[in-house]
């Protein structure tokens, strides 16, 4: 039932977990993350794992926790035995209430003991299909997209995922993301695509990697090593393994489509973690020392091209409520990267950084600050969260630019009745700004927004991204230029919670943008996504 009310919620509107999605994934709002990355949550959110019976390698691997994490869950699992609530977990060694809140979007606690439970096995699956099209004055004919995906798995070792579709910009469908996995005690076996993360990054690590440093999740990586993957736009093609032995594991990858190898040692203890990867073109050895209240991490790399590379900090806990963080990396000037380094401070709701970066080769120097603050209360019956969010960053070029971003967002609910906003401002090369009101409705079957956005960006260096509601996969996030208003409706009608083995799910967008008269003549475009799922 847990399962299946997990699937509901994603489901019922995709925005219901974007705070989640925020928490564990360290960006400080969803226009930081893409596709890839929403996509690997969304599908644990309809593949929750079990936290009561997953390994301290499987903890890892699917990218919900840190090694510190997983290997402190696993510690207080051999001494307390299953967890039974989330208020437990929250007081589990590196969690707390707020990460382990955003967890039980993602996973389940099955207690093995527990009179008429039963353990997570057989067959499950999906099938996903989509379709769009796109109409404007300067095509004839409308424009179509359409996609298929889906995903299988038996027992919980075996696992078969498929995804292929076309875009606006791509007509032709081709065969697509395929990756089929298989999991045994001591191993794990990968054929097609999947994603090699190790270390902090410097040798090895495919797919999403957020950038910047908005959060303090975000100044460190915790790599997950192999996995499969259904991201539409995967690298590493061919065939990839794990071979466990203790608390060491063995990790090798050759992807055919890159022309690329990998091969990784990791030893993992409790509060320290060392890894050795080596590929075709660098090597590198990481590490990471977990204390209570102190973590450290490194990793120094060596391109057999460009040189040497290190990147290294940490994150401290003073206070319970408080958190530090220090990250600085160094490249050689023929890495072609931003060398600096980044302070951050987060406590009682507010999140403030700096980061001081120069490139050799590109002979730039930047500096950036970023606050975050958010404050959640009341008004009546509506419950509301307001956030503020503002970034500073400058170019020391010969015109030394200053781009000043403020964005302030409010969500309010009253029981299935939501309201959201936002009002965003920039200065840079001219004055821009977005704003948008969003009206819905969420019922047990059934959700319903209505969203009404205005926009005024003058010069494309002065556009500005704002995440769209849409249905689970179809991520949108629009760079908004010119001068216009943008209208959009999304309706979702999912199973409820008593629906039989076969459930269906439908999701439907409409959209309509109109650009008013300006200095930037656009024409007016009109579109539409339909998406339907079946559960097995």
């Amino acid at each position: 039932m847990k399962t299946l009310l997990l699937m509901c919620l994603v489901a019922l509107s995709y925005g219901g977990i974007d705070d989640a999605i925020l928490v564990v994934s360290g960006a400080s709002c969803i226009e930081e993350l893409s596709e890839d990355a929403v996509s690997m949550f969304v599908h644990l959110a309809e593949h929750p794992i079990d936290l009561n019976s997953a390994s301290e390698r499987r903890l890892t691997s699917c990218g919900l926790m840190s090694e510190y994490q997983a290997a402190s869950l696993c510690d207080y699992r051999r001494r307390s035995g299953d967890i039974l609530s989330w208020h437990e977990l929250a007081l589990v060694d590196g969690f707390g209430s707020r990460y382990a809140d955003a967890l039980s979007y993602f996973a389940v606690l099955r207690s093995r003991s527990a009179p008429g439970e039963t353990a997570s096995g057989g067959f499950r699956g999906d099938v996903t299909l989509s379709t769009g099209a796109s109409f404007s004055k300067t095509n004839q004919a409308p424009k179509w997209k359409y996609g298929i995906k889906t995903d299988m798995e038996l027992g919980g070792k075996y696992e078969l995922m498929w995804n292929t579709r076309t875009t606006f910009s791509s007509p032709s469908l081709d065969f697509g993301t395929v990756s089929m996995a298989a999991e045994g005690r001591r191993w794990k076996l990968v054929l097609g695509h999947f994603n090699a993360r190790f270390g902090q990054g410097l040798v090895s690590w495919s797919g999403f990697m957020l950038g910047g440093f908005s959060a303090i999740s975000a100044f460190s990586r915790s790599g997950s090593g192999i996995t499969s993957t259904s991201s539409a736009s995967a690298e590493l093609l061919g065939i990839a393994g794990t071979m466990y032995a203790g608390r060491s594991e063995v990790n090798a990858g050759i992807s055919f489509a890159t022309k690329d190898a990998v091969l990784n040692y990791s030893f993992y203890r409790h509060r320290f973690n060392v890894g050795i990867t080596a590929s075709t073109h660098a090597a590198s050895v990481s590490e990471r020392v977990s204390w209570k209240h102190l973590s450290v991490f490194s990793e120094s790399a060596w391109h057999y091209s460009y040189g040497p590379a290190v990147v290294m900090g940490a994150l401290w806990v003073p206070h319970y409520g408080v958190s530090l963080a220090l990250n600085t990396r160094f490249y050689d000037r023929k890495w072609n990267e931003y060398s600096g380094v980044a302070l951050g401070i987060e406590g009682r709701g507010i999140f403030m950084s700096v980061d001081y970066s120069s490139c050799q080769a590109r002979e730039k120097r930047r500096l950036k600050f970023l606050m975050a603050a958010g404050k959640e209360f009341a008004v009546g019956p509506w419950a509301l969260n307001l956030v503020f969010r503002s970034s500073i960053s400058r170019l020391f070029q010969d015109d030394e630019r200053v781009k000043v971003d403020l964005r302030l967002d409010l969500k309010s609910h009253c029981g299935p009745y939501h309201v959201n906003s936002r009002v965003n401002i920039l200065f840079y090369n001219s004055l821009a700004w977005l704003a948008y009101i969003e009206p819905g409705m969420v019922l047990d079957t059934f959700s319903a927004y209505l969203r009404i956005t205005g926009f005024d960006a003058k010069q494309w260096s002065d556009r500005l991204y704002c995440y769209e509601r849409n249905a689970p996969g179809c991520f949108s996030i629009p760079a908004y230029y010119g001068n216009g208003v943008n209208m959009s409706a999304y309706i979702a009608v999912k199973p409820g919670r008593n629906a039989s083995w076969n459930r269906c799910s439908l999701w439907l967008r409409l959209e309509h943008v109109m650009y008013l008269d300006g200095p930037v003549s656009r024409q007016d475009v009109s579109g539409c996504t339909l998406q339907y799922k079946r559960v097995f």
